[in-house]
């Protein structure tokens, strides 16, 4: 009672956000008042930038847009080019009537170039829909690409350089970043980053990463498959199929991949334990096929013109039967020691999620959503391990079998009333259960750790505008009972209940010259994912192990933020502050006799930053720069901050060249200084990459990618915790020539609907 009562409280009370977004809709006709189709309309702002696009569907348009200035134009075969200058302050609809082309002219050729990348009040929306991105063969090939996304040298974590992990959805569906790959890349539109998103958006992260997917809305069928050869340091084999199909109401999307992946991870670190006189250097290696299967199935019907439900599923698996090769060098004050060891590894991966949507639109200013959402990810391991002390035979050191499963349901509401043209109220509110076992068996000892969190969660938003003013403000408050216990023992280990007022505020000021003036703020948490606040544990040679850390708690962040939008370019500053930070670090545990890598809360970390976004357009080049000029201190009492924190810079740039028609050719790069972030020091770092495309006979794309060309992924780090001193190095499978193929046939799918979000925290199952 006491969590239904928080939530309908909060549902009643009156605060809140909204992105401020007008609706301009139509009805297009010709000379004799005929309704036309098969057209489309294209809505730009003064600097020609595409910010909408609709087909003309039985002469009905309809596009979405926040307040400003643009030009409407609409084109429609054997038409001429409608075109009308127009302020949107409010939803508008218009009655076009189109004039007949001579007979002679038989086609209208679209000029319309849509940018890639587009900066617009600290966010950036990324065109992937017929840009050389399309070419890629995942989705966190995608992202990788994107300004100041970062992917984990094992590709299986995701960052924001500076900001941690967003918070990642498929259209309004929050998944995790495993579930991306499960997605053809063919199949999305559009890629947008929001760096201020409001009080609806899960308070789990400090950015939101939304990918939008195409749909088809007329009646038909698109067939599309695509193999991508991969050479990395291994070859790798990526083969997809996927099919979108519509009939009236009903409509459903399906892929299947199947990749021949063969993973390879390597890294390499040196350990000085001041107080014990050890030092110990080792350097491991493992490479193994990693045969991979992704599904995914969409079904949606529509009731009624304003009724619509849907309902999906994916699913992920891979088989893991890997080696892990380790050579160590341990030095206990005046006896050294060569250390061989091999691990046989046998593991398996699953992960699957399901949902079930329903909205409705009583109005063209009231939607209703509801959904539900079941996700379940699953890991079992089994580890032989073998030891060679100085040049020895191998010794059987142990047999290890680990299975980690996590269970997670939930459920939400979502209410939206724009009340006027300057004001909209939404309100909202969820439910997430979760429970997730950890089941160890090492050294003849066998341990059953659960975990259970319970999350309530309610918001409501409030946005307008007033003259030159638009504002939102968002409140967002969230309750959590987090239990964890080992069955063998009575007493709770872990036994948390938090209350967490998230508020969030923007105001945006637009200048005479419609450029425009924002100030941010926002408070968020970030909870760690199941898996690193589990037991499971990973041996990497006799005085090293890698472990979960069931102590971690959440991150707190304060932000504040000031962007200025002068035409196309974007100048941003902020400032920020977190509470119990997470960072790898070791420690030396005295019973074991062995150090212990493990996530671990440091105390602080505060950082200021300024970001320059720069496009430019010149003939037949496209550009987007951003420079990125940042400080932060990261500051913990057990370690020691031997190097003074220090600026960083990190740059930027992509750039398309559009010569020959059909043919797409970019040019990528990026790179950072020396990061010296207090406690922590972090490498310089230079990725260059190149792509380009062809198109044959409208159907056949073959493209050919290469990345990291100089081969510079490499992340290292040093650091002094717990009076240890660290050096890493961690080397990522980065450089590669990727050769494409996809064949598409039926017909062309176009723009997609949204899907509503129902569970936002499943980035922290795995």
């Amino acid at each position: 009672m006491k969590k239904l009562a928080i939530i309908l409280c909060l549902i009643s009370t009156f605060s809140g956000s909204s992105q401020n977004i007008f609706t301009l809709s139509g009805n297009v006709e010709n000379e004799k008042d005929e309704k036309v189709s098969l057209g489309q309309v294209y809505l730009l702002n003064e600097q020609e930038q595409l910010i909408d696009f609709s087909v003309i569907e039985n002469g009905d348009f309809s596009l979405d847009a926040e307040r400003g200035k643009y030009l409407l134009k609409v084109e429609v075969l054997n038409y001429e080019i409608f075109e009308e200058t127009l302020d949107l302050d409010e939803d508008q609809r218009l009655d076009i009537n189109l004039k007949s082309l001579p007979d002679n002219l038989d086609e209208v050729k679209i000029t319309t170039k849509r940018k890639t990348l587009i900066y617009k009040n600290g966010s950036i929306n990324i065109n992937v829909e017929n840009s050389v991105f399309e070419t890629l063969p995942q989705a966190k090939d995608v992202l990788a690409k994107l300004p100041k996304v970062q992917i984990s040298p094992d590709g299986e974590n995701l960052s924001i350089l500076g900001q941690g992990t967003p918070l990642i959805y498929l259209g309004n569906q929050q998944i995790q970043f495993q579930e991306l790959n499960s997605i053809p890349v063919t199949n999305i539109k559009n890629i947008e980053i929001i760096n201020n998103p409001s009080a609806q958006y899960e308070a789990d992260g400090r950015n939101v990463i939304i990918v939008h997917l195409k749909d088809q809305r007329e009646n038909g069928f698109n067939v599309s498959l695509a193999e991508t050869a991969s050479f990395k340091r291994r070859f790798n084999n990526y083969s997809s199929t996927a099919l979108n199909y519509r009939k009236d109401k009903f409509a459903f999307t399906a892929n299947f991949e199947y990749n021949r992946l063969h993973h390879w991870e390597s890294n390499q670190s040196e350990f000085t334990l001041l107080d014990e006189d050890i030092y110990s250097s080792y350097n491991v290696v493992t490479s193994a096929p990693r045969p991979q299967i992704v599904s995914g199935l969409n079904v949606s019907y529509d009731l009624d013109e304003d009724t619509k439900l849907s309902t999906s599923i994916n699913f992920r698996t891979q088989s893991e039967d890997f080696p892990i090769e380790t050579e160590t060098f341990l030095k206990d004050g005046f006896e050294s020691t060569d250390i061989l060891t091999l691990t046989q590894n046998n593991g398996e991966r699953n992960y699957m999620t399901s949902q079930l949507n329903f909205s409705k639109s009583f109005s063209e200013n009231q939607d209703l959503f509801l959904g539900g959402q079941y996700s379940w990810y699953g890991q079992d391991l089994q580890t032989e391990i073998y030891n060679s002390i100085n040049q020895q035979e191998y010794q059987f050191a142990g047999l290890r079998d680990q299975d980690f499963g996590i269970k997670r349901g939930s459920m939400r509401i979502d209410y939206e009333n724009k009340t006027s043209s300057i004001f909209t109220v939404a309100l909202g509110a969820s439910l997430a259960l979760a429970k997730a076992n950890a089941y160890t068996y090492i050294n003849s000892e066998a341990k059953n750790y659960g975990y259970e969190e319970s999350i309530y969660a309610s918001y409501a938003d409030h946005s307008g505008n007033f003259k030159n003013w638009d504002y939102r403000i968002g409140l967002r408050i969230e309750e959590s009972q987090v239990k964890g216990n080992y069955e063998q023992e009575q007493n709770l280990v872990i036994d948390r209940n938090n209350l967490n007022w998230l508020p969030s505020v923007q105001f945006n000021y637009t200048l005479e010259n419609e450029n425009t003036l924002s100030i941010n703020y926002k408070k968020s948490l970030q909870r760690p994912n199941y898996s690193n606040a589990s037991s499971i544990r990973a041996y990497l040679n006799p005085f090293l192990e890698f472990s979960g850390n069931i102590n971690l708690r959440p991150t707190y962040t304060d932000e504040v933020s000031l962007n200025y939008q002068w035409k196309k370019m974007s100048f941003e500053v902020g400032y920020y502050t977190e509470k119990d930070p997470v960072y790898y670090s070791v420690d030396f545990n005295e019973a074991m006799e062995r150090l212990i890598m493990s996530p671990n809360n440091l105390e602080r970390e505060n950082g200021i930053y300024l970001e320059l976004a720069a496009p430019v357009s010149y003939k037949f080049l496209t550009s987007t720069n951003s420079l990125l000029f940042a400080y932060s201190e990261i500051m913990d009492a057990a370690g020691i901050q031997t190097l003074k924190a220090k600026p960083f810079f990190y740059y930027y740039s992509h750039n398309e060249i559009d010569i020959i028609p059909k043919t797409q050719f970019a040019i990528n790069f990026r790179g950072q200084t020396t990061r010296h972030e207090g406690i922590y020091k972090r490498n310089s770092m230079f990725v260059l990459g190149a792509s380009f495309s062809r198109t044959f006979f409208e159907k056949l794309q073959v493209s050919l990618n290469f990345n990291d060309i100089f081969q510079q992924m490499n992340y290292g780090e040093t650091y002094q915790i717990n009076n240890i001193y660290t050096n890493s190095l961690f080397f990522a499978d980065g450089q590669e020539i990727a050769i494409g193929l996809k064949y598409s046939f039926g017909k062309n799918i176009k723009d997609a609907t949204l899907k509503k979000n129902v569970d936002e925290e499943l980035e922290r199952l795995k």
